[in-house]
């Protein structure tokens, strides 16, 4: 008699990203990493503001360049950007939106569209912005948990909403 063992060798890491605190040109939001063991908090983000319209096509909301991207759930990969000139974490076929990234930055300026990380949310503002702080470390913090993950060939996804 003989027994086979299947192992499930699709291993998938969740990340989400919770959007709850809105502004006229930004949203501050919350990224946690889920395992097969845990929820854990990463980071703060902060994105351009929302502007989706349930229903519509991206095309009748989008301001390029000030539109946050829209809620769904999106692989994450590490790929080459021309413009940071290093490999970054991409939202891959973000509809309506391309080269979607997870970079660093503190003011909605710094985004056209990416997701910036903070460890903290400044309680100062520059003319009204919200702002994110330590952009650098939390984007560490994030790069240390997902690289090493994409690295042993597993799938790491992130729902935005």
């Amino acid at each position: 008699k003989s027994y086979f063992t299947f192992i499930d060798k699709t291993n998938m890491t969740e990340l989400t990203l919770f959007r709850f605190k809105h502004s006229d040109d930004s949203v501050i939001g919350s990224m946690s990493i889920k395992t097969d063991k845990a929820e854990e908090f990463i980071c703060y983000t902060l994105e351009d503001r929302v502007r989706e319209v349930s229903g519509k096509p991206v095309s009748q909301w989008k301001i390029p360049g000030q539109t946050a991207i829209p809620a769904g759930r999106y692989e994450l990969k590490k790929t080459w950007s021309n413009r940071f000139k290093k490999h970054t974490l991409q939202l891959m076929d973000v509809p309506g939106f391309t080269g979607i990234r997870i970079h660093s930055g503190n003011f909605s300026t710094d985004t056209e569209g990416c997701v910036l990380t903070g460890t903290g949310i400044s309680d100062k503002s520059i003319n009204g912005a919200q702002s994110v702080v330590h952009s650098r470390e939390a984007l560490a913090k994030v790069e240390n948990r997902v690289y090493p993950l994409l690295q042993s060939g597993e799938q790491v996804f992130i729902t935005v909403g």
